[in-house]
């Protein structure tokens, strides 16, 4: 599901320096896909609760 790719010099500081302004380093670009997931998996573990087939089935569907 990750993967790790380097990054420059650059980019590392242009993170550092949003990071410093109050920017989350999740908003940067490839890193929205990992607040979906969380998302995702906390929504089916509340569906889970109330009907797991259907949670296990959606989860398939990924």
């Amino acid at each position: 599901m990750l993967a790790v790719h380097p990054v420059s010099a650059e980019k590392m500081q242009a993170v550092a320096r949003d990071f410093q302004q109050g920017i989350s380093p999740y908003n940067q670009e490839g890193l929205t896909d990992i607040q979906m997931f969380i998302g995702a998996q906390s929504a089916l573990a509340k569906l889970r609760e109330r009907d797991a087939d259907l949670a296990d089935f959606l989860q398939h569907l990924d």
